[in-house]
């Protein structure tokens, strides 16, 4: 199954935000980004059959502006990609799935992103930074094993 990691985009600084951290939005700066790498994307990668998205708002609408580009691709979102997961929680993820489903994209959190990925590829720590917005694809088995793909970061948009 080919693993889809997207981190959310932009999103309003917490310092500047009072209530739950689920609830912070992006920005517009943010929005426009996302939109304009995701549409490269587009161009050039198979649509998902699924989108996944942590409860946070930052995520969703991530998620939201990704479907933009994949509106076939069905959606849904779940306790395990929010603030704090790791790669055990994709592997639970995986062993819970019962669809034979092909490309998957998840959105989700840093340093989340980082750990899931590392466990998937290096079956432990992998120094590297997600940016926001970024996608990183893992050719991955049901027991969270896997091959990067692909590496897209946010600046690649033209």
């Amino acid at each position: 199954m080919k693993l889809l990691f997207v981190r959310h985009a932009s999103a309003v600084d917490p310092l500047d935000f009072r209530g739950d951290d689920l609830l912070r939005p992006l920005t517009e700066e943010g929005i426009r980004k996302a939109r304009k790498l995701f549409k490269a994307l587009a161009r050039f990668y198979e649509a998902p059959e699924l989108i996944v998205s942590s409860e946070a708002v930052r995520a969703q609408q991530t998620a939201d502006l990704l479907a933009e580009e994949f509106p076939q691709a069905a959606r849904a979102r779940t306790a395990l990609l929010n603030p704090g997961a790791d790669h055990a929680t994709l592997v639970r993820w995986l062993r819970d799935l019962n669809s034979p489903l092909e490309r998957v994209a998840l959105v989700g959190h840093e340093p989340d992103i980082s750990r899931m990925v590392g466990g998937a590829v290096a079956r432990g720590p992998l120094n590297i930074e997600v940016k926001k917005a970024a996608c990183i694809e893992v050719d991955c088995n049901r027991i969270g094993r896997g091959e990067l793909t692909l590496l897209l970061p946010p600046w690649a948009a033209p």
